[in-house]
């Protein structure tokens, strides 16, 4: 009981916390956005700003962030009610940084609508307004036939598919005209189950793939396949096309099925032969017999 009073007691105090400071200015909450909506925004050092996500989600959600960094610096935050489920820092990438990814991926801890984004603009050495542009996915089943637009340079939509360990799986990227798209593999190894906060736990082939690339699974999991728009074309609403062909491995158990399977099968083909062997045995007599009853009258005769 005394566990629970304290907790009310927290929740209120935050409670109290948040509305002070949306009545101070220095968090404004905006309305609710929804997957695939771009929003542009500008946030002064120091301040605080707050997106609703309208959708209800399930636990295991995965949420791909898109943000595209006009100036300054910032952080995301995805959380649940006062729950940080994860978070992101952007700012300037150096010149030498070989791949650019502005996409950050979150795991949802729990089913509900109470999820949100809260970003912060840091104060940096230019004391710049942290200025912006972003969107959310949420991953889909992987289908044979796949299509998305990315509206974010740099950013990314997402797909998952549960493999065994033997599965194989074929990908084809067919990107916009103009534009130049990558694909990302990622897995989770964690006994099967999603991790919950930031994709940065698990484990990734982080180099991007071919267009047309194809792997075995190693692991029992769930992988999860990112396009990554790595340069938009002149049309960014464009969608791609991803094809994808997916063999199960067979397991253990299919294994021993089909070869109990073949020997009924090999058991009915040899009862099938003994019986034809026999039948043409018995219609060779017959024939013979016939034709031995044909001849006796013209012997007679």
């Amino acid at each position: 009981m005394r566990n629970e009073i304290c907790k009310l007691s927290l929740i209120g105090l935050l409670g109290i916390i948040c509305v002070s400071l949306l009545l101070t200015g220095c968090v404004k909450a905006q309305g609710a956005i929804s997957r695939g909506q771009v929003i542009t925004d500008r946030i002064s050092p120091g301040q605080t700003k707050i997106y609703y996500l309208s959708e209800t989600f399930t636990k295991g959600t995965l949420i791909v962030l898109s943000v595209k960094r006009v100036s300054g610096q910032g952080t995301f935050r995805l959380m649940r009610g006062s729950e940080v489920v994860g978070e992101y820092s952007v700012y300037s990438y150096s010149d030498s940084y070989p791949i650019k990814l502005n996409f950050y991926p979150f795991v949802l801890p729990e089913s509900g609508a109470a999820y949100l984004f809260n970003v912060s603009s840091s104060y940096s050495y230019s004391s710049e307004d942290f200025a912006f542009s972003f969107s959310y996915d949420t991953t889909d089943v992987l289908k044979e036939q796949n299509s998305k637009s990315i509206p974010i340079e740099g950013g990314a939509v997402g797909y998952y598919i549960d493999m065994k360990q033997g599965d194989k799986l074929s990908l084809t990227l067919k990107p916009p005209e103009d534009a130049e798209y990558d694909l990302l593999v990622v897995w989770n190894m964690l006994w099967g189950s999603p991790y919950i906060g930031s994709l940065s736990m698990i484990n990734t082939f982080f180099t991007p793939s071919p267009k047309e690339t194809s792997f075995t699974a190693e692991y029992t999991s769930r992988y999860y396949i990112f396009v990554v728009a790595t340069r938009l074309g002149s049309h960014p609403e464009s969608s791609f096309s991803l094809t994808s062909i997916y063999s199960a491995n067979p397991t253990q158990q299919e294994l021993t099925y089909f070869k109990f399977l073949s020997y009924i099968l090999l058991a009915l083909s040899i009862i099938l032969l003994v019986i034809t062997v026999t039948i043409m045995v018995l219609l060779a007599r017959l024939r013979k017999q016939l034709q031995q009853a044909a001849a006796q009258p013209t012997a007679l005769h």
